[in-house]
């Protein structure tokens, strides 16, 4: 299978029957994130054509690239329809891999329409799918737009899990696409955070991924993010040098939805910059675009900041248009969000025009909605942990049924593999002999939990080695082998050393203080470099992450943390190791959790 656009048109002339259908999905599955126009037209026609051929699971597949298609061009009512068919047509086909890959789409578009509730449900019922076909391929994916989920729903910590877990899981499988997604959406998190020097680098290499694998979508996506970081720190010029740029690529590519959202942040930076004439003309841009989409929701946004330009340029029929318009198409869609909001700017006009008695009625109406939106806020949050416990219990279940089928598969009488099934069954890695990561989540609970009960301090640190060209294959084994039993013997009998999924190395170290973790972690950095003129292949550093915050919510976090921190050490340079805490610094009385963190430090 190839997915270069080319080859693909290539194989479909003269093709007839099933060959050309296969290059029609091929086709609209590559073009999805390029021209997503185009991957609907496609879509279109590999429908058509499975119909004709009365195939049921070319047509499913057909349907969910047409859905997907629709909501990368920003055409959510539709593609919502088109995807809940998809999992109709997948579920009938019994095909698990489709029926969660359309189920995924789905819970991105009930996001992008603020159907969040609703979005979780759909993506986790995708991630169940993902894990018991066991495709880490997908799952990144699948997590990436959890975080992006919980990221609207304010809750900034489990965003950064999941993204975290995304790129991860995304590195190891060799998914580009969702590796620069989840790059960005850890570095949106970190802003939102106000962690922004973290947001800075990890948006940046978001950019460099981008532009180094070719992705137009995602470069445009780390353009515009930039431009609204550096818009928040107050850099100007920068900001509109990103998203100028960000403008060209999405034009270029006709990515409408990109693009009105480059010409909204525009507009944005200019009214900050008191620009406010500039601001007028994005907005206006923004606006004449999004009547190409009708998307009513975006329109009502984008005439409540126009309104507020125009105030503040002390045009009041102008304001008092565009906020009327505002409210209007809000109540179209339901966005009490956006009307509230309006009513309360129109309370200032009507209070800076000389008008009490309207200004007093638009704010009553603003702080009716403000109060409704804060009840529906919390019914909201309800609702999402009702489907998380759900889940979590049929995660449960599902996973006691994979261990139930693996324990059966052992036991049959296959003599292929004994040694990688025994270091399984031991809790060992098979080329290293270390814990694997099974064994490390249990060492980790206890340790989390002990820490936590004694008040005693833990440190967690995740481990890369780093040469200065990539290895794979035999090279990269003995690369593993060599520093899993030099790392090992530099530690104490108490400390775990595991090899994780990915080829990096987690390391659990109990009772020990941040400072003194911090040193351990340095001398094993220093002692990498011996093995420089060993015969390796190459040179070899070692890039460490180390958390030692036990005031995260699970063991899972500081784990996660750790490997957050290792992608800033990479980002800072090789050879680095990046800490949650400032040298010198001390936990809380009795080793306890510590509440907030100093600035990211490498050394």
């Amino acid at each position: 299978m190839t997915s270069d656009p080319r080859e693909l048109e290539r194989r479909l002339r003269g093709a007839r029957g099933q060959p050309r259908l296969r290059a029609l999905l091929e086709l609209a599955a590559s073009l999805w994130d390029k021209n997503p126009a185009e991957a609907v037209r496609r879509a279109g026609d590999a429908a058509t054509l499975a119909r004709r051929l009365n195939d049921p699971g070319g047509l499913a597949r057909a349907t969910l690239e047409l859905g997907r298609g629709q909501s990368r061009l920003g055409e959510y009512d539709a593609a919502r329809a088109t995807l809940h068919e998809a999992v109709r047509l997948h579920e009938h086909v019994h095909d698990d891999l489709g029926l969660a890959r359309s189920w995924m789409g789905l819970g991105t578009v009930r996001s992008n329409l603020g159907e969040l509730p609703q979005a979780l449900e759909a993506h986790f019922a995708a991630q169940t799918l993902f894990e018991r076909v066991r495709s880490d391929w997908f799952l990144s994916a699948c997590l990436n737009n959890l975080g992006i989920v919980y990221q609207r729903l304010d809750d900034q910590t489990t965003a950064m899990n999941y993204s975290l877990r995304a790129l991860r899981l995304a590195t190891g499988a060799g998914n580009t696409v969702v590796q620069i997604a989840a790059t960005n959406n850890v570095g949106n998190v970190a802003m939102e955070m106000e962690r922004h020097e973290e947001a800075l680098s990890y948006q940046t290499q978001a950019l460099h991924l981008a532009r180094v694998h070719g992705s137009p979508y995602n470069e445009i996506v780390a353009l515009t993010n930039l431009g609204i970081l550096h818009g928040r720190l107050g850099q100007f010029p920068q900001a509109l040098t990103h998203l100028g740029h960000a403008e060209e690529l999405a034009g270029a590519a006709s990515d409408l939805d990109n693009l009105i959202e480059v010409h909204a942040e525009l507009g944005h930076i200019h009214q900050q910059s008191g620009q406010l004439p500039d601001a007028l003309r994005a907005y206006a841009r923004a606006l004449h675009l999004v009547g190409r989409m009708g998307d009513f929701y975006l329109e009502a946004r984008l005439h409540l900041r126009r309104g507020d330009t125009l105030m503040r340029l002390h045009d009041p029929a102008g304001a008092q248009e565009a906020l009327h318009r505002a409210l209007h198409l809000a109540g179209r869609v339901g966005a009490d969000v956006i009307a509230s909001g309006a009513h309360r700017s129109l309370s200032d006009l009507h209070e800076q025009t000389g008008d009490p008695g309207r200004a007093l009625t638009h704010l009553r109406e603003h702080l009716r909605l403000t109060d409704a939106l804060g009840r529906a806020d919390a019914e909201r949050r309800s609702a999402v942990r009702l489907i998380e416990h759900e889940t979590e219990r049929s995660r449960q279940v599902a996973a006691e049924q994979r261990e139930l089928l693996r324990q059966l598969s052992l036991a049959r009488p296959d003599r292929a593999g004994d040694a990688e099934r025994q270091a399984s069954q031991a809790g060992l890695d098979a080329l290293t002999g270390l814990p694997d990561r099974r064994a490390l989540e249990g060492r980790l609970h206890a340790a989390f939990e002990a820490a936590r009960a004694r008040l005693q301090p833990l440190a967690v640190a995740v481990l890369a080695p780093e040469t200065p060209t990539p290895l794979t294959g035999a090279p990269a084994d003995d690369l593993r082998r060599v520093l899993a039993g030099h790392l090992r013997d530099r530690l104490r009998r108490c400390d775990t050393l595991t090899r994780l999924d990915d080829g990096t190395f987690a390391l659990l170290l109990p009772d020990t203080p941040p400072d003194g973790a911090l040193i351990l972690c340095g001398r094993l950095r220093d002692g990498v470099r011996a093995l420089r003129g060993t015969p390796l292949p190459a040179r070899v550093t070692l890039g460490v992450g180390l958390c030692t915050d036990t005031g995260c919510a699970h063991p899972e976090d500081m784990l996660d943390r750790a490997a957050q921190l290792l992608y800033a050490a990479r980002a800072a340079g090789p050879d680095r190791v990046a800490t949650d805490f400032s040298a010198g610094a001390q936990p809380a009385e009795g080793g306890g959790p510590r509440r907030g963190r100093a600035p990211l430090k490498n050394i």
